[in-house]
């Protein structure tokens, strides 16, 4: 697992424990929603995601002297849980009826429940996919370790036990569509489980491979720039949520120019 800052796995966790009113209806077939799911993906518990992104980007304005420390001290896991809990998608939507526009209706939620002396590092130096982008790519690699790897670990434990439990129960060979020399029942399925393994480990792979951006509308860090004179702050914002930042390869994802 990626070393995260410690805060992150616990704002995710208290997600998961307020879902009681919320619309968390995931996209697709209405049939197939996963409990397990629903905190991650569930519709209301999109803004959340959101939220993250815009607090981690004012932990790491802090941790690297861009805050003052008296503004900092108001960075309090209290505060940002009791953003978690009132905020949600619908409320954002209804608010960017005001705004027309999305993150600027999250904007105002958010600076309801804050100090005024947070308000002016709420979103500084950013632009609207700069919190985009990091939050999909958040949600995707927090939702592969928290729910699919912690299932794809329990299965693999099972596997591994059954080809113990027939590691000498023997089988007929095959090659060739063929009766061959006999194999045991466990390492036939030895085999197929290195195959489940591998996809396990590359499914984790992909999950931090997708990155966040923290670089500006066209991604030249021109704010960052401007007003903080070093492009620090998104490094350690990416190590707090072990995100790895889009290269300007990727311009779709380091930009928001699109083609």
């Amino acid at each position: 697992m990626k070393e995260r800052h410690p805060l992150l796995r616990e704002a995710i966790l208290f997600l998961s424990r307020i879902m009681r009113g919320r619309n968390l209806q995931m996209s697709g077939d209405g049939r197939y929603q996963p409990e397990e799911l629903r905190p991650f993906l569930g519709y209301d518990n999109w803004a959340a995601w959101l939220i993250i992104a815009e607090w981690f980007w004012m932990l790491a304005l802090a941790q690297v002297g861009i805050m003052p420390k008296q503004d900092a001290k108001l960075l309090t896991s209290e505060r940002l849980f009791r953003l978690l809990s009132i905020i949600t998608t619908s409320k954002q939507d209804l608010e960017e009826r005001k705004t027309k526009h999305d993150i600027l209706a999250l904007l105002n939620l958010m600076r309801k429940y804050l100090p005024k002396a947070l308000h002016k590092w709420l979103h500084f130096c950013a632009t609207s996919y700069d919190i985009i982008n990091t939050a999909y790519a958040l949600q995707i690699a927090m939702t592969y370790e928290m729910v699919f790897w912690p299932k794809l670990c329990a299965v693999d434990k099972i596997w591994r036990e059954r080809i113990m439990e027939h590691s000498h129960t023997l089988q007929t060979g095959r090659t060739h569509l063929q009766t061959a020399l006999p194999v045991t029942i466990g390492f036939w399925l030895a085999q197929l489980h290195s195959r489940f393994a591998d996809c396990a480990r590359n499914g984790m792979f992909c999950s931090w491979q997708v990155p966040g951006k923290f670089s500006g509308a066209v991604g030249t860090y021109a704010s960052q720039k401007a007003f903080m004179n070093s492009r620090e702050a998104e490094t350690v914002l990416m190590k707090m949520l072990g995100l790895p930042p889009a290269r300007i390869l990727w311009s779709h994802l380091s930009t928001q120019i699109k083609y």
